[in-house]
């Protein structure tokens, strides 16, 4: 089993911007004493439902302050990004960290961040897809790389620096609509999935990718998917689940005052798998944030030591993944969260 702590730069009402940064800092330290094996970082822009617009450049300074532990994207927005400016981020890293960086992409659900950086959110999946295939590109051919498409066009270049992990460091990309996971199979690119979907629909995805990485001559067993999932450890699953579940509304709520609309899904062609998702939510009375939460935390690692052992027994079993990114920040209480790491890594990580 592999654990990961993911660092969301939430900032709530009683914190205030350094507060937030401080506390990621310090989270980063205590998951590096810890024995976590990975930490992860995400890329806002414009709302307080996340204040790091930069997961690159947070990443590269985790990465200088720890030591062994790895940092990784989770995720990258990649359109919003110059292909090969990511290549040579994503190169310098990996030198830098001696391969400790993880490279985690997606195209982005936020409609702001298309508007301001003057990027046609339509075109959004053929980017991130193209720009990645770009990196893939110049790491097969020793940094050497030209593109010619309708989406961006450049003479040969040498990028440098090269790479320090041979053939290439871990690249990841969040995994929603069959297509992206079709085309993420056929190049052998773990996903980043989350628990709100049920294990079933986890397990339909993977079976989707397998059969396609399998045509491919990519050994699904050897994809090391990962699946983030809120965790709170405490004395019971009544207290824990109480010291969260009105945090981790609000965060919803802010999350979907944020996202695209339904009326901008649905007239947006390479969003129709979460339109349809939404419509069946919506026609099921399940798009409430109360409920989807609630839905959520029934299977999430939430409760005692033996409580959250369980459900992480119960997800790999069920999903067959066994990497997982922890969130902690739920009670949005410094105390609490640091206590809930500790307890998790003495009390629930030797069950496994």
């Amino acid at each position: 089993m592999k654990w990961g702590v993911a660092l969301t730069t939430y900032k709530p009402p009683h914190w205030d911007q350094s507060t937030v940064f401080k506390n990621s800092r310090d989270f980063a330290t205590e998951a590096e004493e810890l024995g976590f094996d990975d930490l992860w970082v995400l890329e806002h822009h414009f709302t307080e439902y996340g204040l790091c617009p930069d997961a690159m450049m947070m990443a590269g300074f985790l990465l200088g302050m720890t030591q062994r532990i790895k940092v990784g994207t989770a995720i990258i927005v990649a359109p919003l990004n110059h292909p090969v400016r990511l290549l040579e981020q994503v190169s310098l890293l990996d030198q830098l960290s001696d391969g400790r960086f993880i490279a985690g992409f997606g195209r982005g659900f936020f409609p702001a961040d298309f508007e301001v950086f003057g990027i046609n959110p339509s075109q959004n999946h053929r980017m991130l897809q193209e720009w990645i295939d770009i990196m893939f590109s110049a790491w097969k051919n020793k940094g050497k790389v030209s593109w010619d498409t309708d989406l961006i066009r450049f003479p040969e270049i040498a990028v440098y620096p090269s790479c320090s992990t041979v053939p290439h460091p871990p690249v990841y990309v969040v995994g929603e609509s069959p297509s992206t996971i079709e085309w993420a199979a056929t190049l052998g690119i773990p996903l980043i999935m989350n628990v709100p979907q049920s294990t079933e629909q986890v397990r339909a995805k993977l079976d989707l990718y397998g059969e396609i990485a399998e045509t491919n001559d990519h050994d699904p067993s050897k994809i090391d998917h990962v699946i983030s999932a809120v965790v709170h450890v405490a004395d019971s699953r009544e207290e824990a689940y109480n010291d969260i579940v009105h945090n981790i509304e609000e965060w919803h709520e802010d999350a979907m005052r944020v996202a695209f609309s339904s009326d901008q899904l649905r007239n947006l062609p390479n969003y129709r798998f979460h339109w349809s998702q939404l419509q069946d939510a919506i026609l099921k009375g399940e798009s409430d944030a109360s409920v989807v939460v609630r839905k959520a935390l029934e299977i999430s690692p939430v409760g005692t030591p033996e409580d959250c052992a369980e459900a992480f027994h119960y997800l790999k079993e069920k999903t067959g993944v066994s990497h997982f990114i922890c969130g902690f920040e739920g009670t949005l209480d410094r105390k609490k969260i640091l206590s809930s790491m500790r307890r998790f890594a003495e009390e629930v990580m030797p069950k496994f």
